[in-house]
């Protein structure tokens, strides 16, 4: 168990997404126990665990670890549609808009993934789907409440050396 910064984990995971679109990606959203912001990621070969904070109104600051033996597969209890990239051309714009919600939404699913530079490349591009939870993400064992301590611990840690105004007045 290696936590890291979050930003530095993103951009990892960016790059095996980029690597393989296709590998059943999943993403779920929420907030812990305590209210902090948590996503879990995952792909058909790894998941991992962001937790963090917003420091500023645009800056989110966090920290990270890969969630050992566990898959995307393992985070949500469903097949597809698996999260993507998914660049749109204007044939399918028109034909999302003429066709209604239901018929757009299943023609979107069926599209496969792309990595990030093809999808920025497109006309436009749809992104997901993203799973919100509105109650709190829960561990998932009695090993995940260790992690989510250590994840917790490391965080404050981070967020007091780097932002201690956030902290402590007038410091």
């Amino acid at each position: 168990m290696q936590i890291r910064d979050a930003e530095k984990l993103l951009k990892q995971i960016q790059s095996k997404y980029n690597a393989n679109p296709e590998g059943n990606w999943r993403i779920l959203m929420g907030r812990d126990s305590s209210g902090r912001p948590t996503q879990l990621i995952g792909s058909s070969r790894k998941s991992w665990q962001i937790k963090g904070e917003m420091i500023k109104p645009n800056k989110f600051a966090g920290v990270g670890l890969e969630l050992e033996g566990l898959t995307g597969d393992d985070l949500l209890g469903f097949d597809n549609p698996y999260y993507g990239l998914r660049p749109l051309d204007m044939k399918a714009i028109k034909s999302i808009l003429r066709g209604g919600a239901e018929k757009g939404l299943e023609e979107l699913i069926r599209m496969p993934p792309a990595p990030l530079e093809a999808a920025l490349s497109a006309e436009a591009l749809i992104e997901g789907p993203i799973m919100h939870s509105r109650s709190p993400i829960t561990s998932l064992s009695r090993k995940q409440e260790e992690l989510e301590k250590s994840l917790d611990r490391s965080l404050e840690k981070m967020i007091r050396k780097r932002y201690p105004e956030t902290r402590y007045a007038y410091s």
